[in-house]
């Protein structure tokens, strides 16, 4: 009876602590995006311990299609996350997590790729996988992810606008 006694208190204490790191700051997610493929990870922690995913998006997949099945080492940048005390956080890639998961992305790309040729489109690419210019290069393009019948007119102006957002940013 006296090691039940000692057991109950114990335990209760223990899950208490438990508890209260639970609710107040034992977890949170977060959302990073890579700078190199634009591959998303989506990070878990509970009570301390991560647990992570890899997830692609229209915008690794379309690179892995272009670059084969080599493996690359990820380079991930701090999106967004919340949990415990923090209602929201927001990090330097959150451009890159809209313009990479987004098809328009892609599609533009690819018509970029068709009609300008394949240096145009890594311009292109890499501006939408630095955080730096990604929402600008995003909006920019963004018409062009419709397949427009004037494609020449579409680009010019999506390149005027890119880089007129560009004089305008600190």
């Amino acid at each position: 009876m006296n090691q039940r006694f000692g057991i109950f208190p114990l335990a209760l204490l223990l899950g208490g602590v438990v508890a209260a790191a639970w609710f107040y700051d034992g977890f949170f997610n977060e959302t990073e995006v890579c700078t190199h493929c634009g591959a998303r990870q989506e990070t878990r922690r509970v009570i301390w311990i991560p647990f992570r995913e890899i997830h692609e998006t229209p915008l690794s997949l379309y690179q892995r299609s272009l670059e084969g099945a080599v493996p690359q080492p990820h380079q991930w940048m701090f999106a967004g996350g919340r949990g415990g005390p923090i209602i929201c956080a927001l990090g330097a890639g959150r451009s890159l997590f809209t313009a990479c998961g987004h098809d328009e992305t892609v599609e533009a790309l690819k018509a970029i790729r068709k009609h300008r040729g394949d240096a145009d489109a890594e311009i292109w690419k890499s501006r939408i996988l630095d955080p730096r210019t990604s929402r600008d290069a995003f909006v920019a393009l963004f018409p062009l992810g419709d397949s427009p019948n004037d494609f020449d007119d579409v680009f010019t102006m999506a390149t005027e606008d890119f880089k007129a957002s560009q004089s305008r940013s600190p």
